[in-house]
């Protein structure tokens, strides 16, 4: 399956591109960045099916449509995580500090590990 150049919420992802713009202000994002908006995408995609695993495992209807209580929770999950890696990602080229990338993907171990463990409630979605 080829990466689509945008994802929709509930169809391909929890989270926008814009979502991680917002979360690395620092990091600019294009078809020659490192990494290309592309990747990011495909990146946003595989934390969609990651996040479809742990709720289809717990007794929810995947995807969760984008109206469901609780969905910004998902959307936390998946931008966080991305942000995270796209992030780290661009440390090889020498710039700024992986302060940003740490902070992210700390926050992401900590709500991950609520998520997996059924602490938190998407209602509408089972």
């Amino acid at each position: 399956m080829a990466t689509p150049t945008t994802v929709s919420i509930g169809v391909h992802s929890y989270c926008t591109m814009e979502d991680i713009r917002l979360l690395n202000p620092h990091r600019n994002y294009s078809t020659g960045s490192k990494p290309t908006e592309i990747q990011i995408n495909r990146m946003m995609i595989q934390q969609f099916e990651r996040i479809n695993g742990v709720l289809d495992v717990l007794g929810y209807q995947t995807p969760v449509p984008s109206n469901v209580t609780g969905i910004h929770v998902l959307a936390r999950l998946s931008s966080t995580y991305v942000a995270a890696m796209a992030d780290g990602a661009q440390l090889s080229v020498g710039n700024q500090p992986a302060n940003n990338s740490e902070s992210l993907m700390r926050q992401y171990t900590i709500e991950w590990a609520d998520f997996t463990r059924g602490k938190v409630s998407i209602k509408g979605g089972t």
